[in-house]
Parts: structure tokens; sequence; C-alpha cells
């Protein structure tokens, strides 16, 4: 698994974890943190959904760094 990637100018670090990823009281199987900018994977996916996954973030990641911001508010978390 890659450790990183740079979506523009900003370089993205790329974590597996066993803790549940909550974003909105949902649990998902990864989030982009734009602040932080990292992105988080859950462990223990198959690797083709653990790509997709990825893949998901990834676009998250472009559409917030070309407009950062949606209905007049800035967003923090996205979440698949």
């Amino acid at each position: 698994m890659i450790e990183s990637v740079k979506i523009d100018s900003t370089v993205y670090t790329i974590k597996t974890t066993d803790e549940p990823i909550i974003v909105e009281h949902r649990e998902c199987m990864g989030c982009i943190d734009y602040q932080q900018s990292s992105i988080d994977l859950m462990k223990g996916m198959g690797l083709q959904q653990t790509k997709e996954t990825l893949l998901h973030e990834i676009v998250h990641g472009i559409m917030y760094e070309r407009e950062p911001i949606v209905t007049g508010k800035q967003i923090g978390r996205a979440h698949v």
C-alpha cells in the first residue's frame, strides 16, 4: 500500500486503522481529513476494496482541492 498521495499541492498521508471510522454517526470504510491532510482506511478489507476505498477518498480530495467551499461552508471530512 502506498504511504501518501499528492493531490494538487497537498500531500495526504495514508494510514490504516483497526479503530472504527465514524463520520456523521456512520461507520465508514475510509475517510479523508482535509485539515490533517490524511486519509484513513479500515484494516481487514480485501485488496480490491482497499483500492476502491482509497480511490473514492482521493476523488473527495480532488474535489476539495479544486473547490473547497461547498454551499457556503468549509467541509472538513468526507467518507465512504
